[in-house]
């Protein structure tokens, strides 16, 4: 009979997501990953078998939380202008430094690279994208945004909080949620009534 796990999937997992932001995919190993989670590297090895199978693992990991933060968003901010705002909150908050940026944008060269990722990554933008422009039409109809096409905004507020993002890296002014906020209201005032 199998010993039960110590350490869950999942808190390994969350560890690895925390990782994967702070080491960049040079810094994510077995190694690394073991020591942070309070496992043996045989244990990753057993649980996921190759490095890149368990960075497949801690991106659909990380995907599913960023689904669930943004079905809470829905839910807790009613006003959808001031949602618009939060969902940059989310993005921002996820860089912290320009180096935890650096290292997302290196994991994010696996997206565009690997098949599996690629298909996640284009999956993820596509939901995300759809909920942008479900909340720009519901700013449209409470009359908080000028009638616009809501696919054109969404479209436009989705290249936003990439563009703040690689931006404030590079200019380093503020934090990055000021920075996000900034561009962010900045985009929508133009569509404000």
């Amino acid at each position: 009979m199998p010993r039960p796990k110590q350490t869950s999937d999942d808190e390994i997992l969350e560890t690895g997501a925390r990782l994967m932001s702070e080491l960049g995919p040079g810094g994510l190993t077995f190694q690394s990953l073991a020591h942070q989670a309070g496992v043996s590297p045989a244990t990753l090895v057993q649980r996921f078998g190759t490095k890149d199978a368990m960075i497949v693992s801690i991106a659909k990991h990380a995907g599913k939380g960023f689904v669930q933060t943004f079905a809470k968003l829905n839910s807790d901010i009613k006003n959808p202008l001031q949602r618009l705002v939060a969902f940059g909150d989310v993005f921002a908050a996820l860089m912290g430094t320009p180096a935890t940026f650096a290292n997302n944008l290196a994991f994010f060269q696996l997206d565009l690279i690997n098949p599996e990722l690629n298909a996640m990554t284009r999956e993820s933008y596509h939901d995300f994208r759809a909920l942008l422009e479900a909340t720009v039409r519901e700013a449209i109809e409470q009359e908080l945004l000028k009638d616009a096409d809501s696919c054109s905004l969404a479209t436009l507020l989705h290249a936003t909080y990439q563009g703040s993002l690689m931006n404030w890296a590079i200019y380093q002014q503020d934090s990055a949620t000021e920075y996000m906020r900034t561009n962010v209201k900045l985009l929508l005032e133009q569509y404000s009534l």
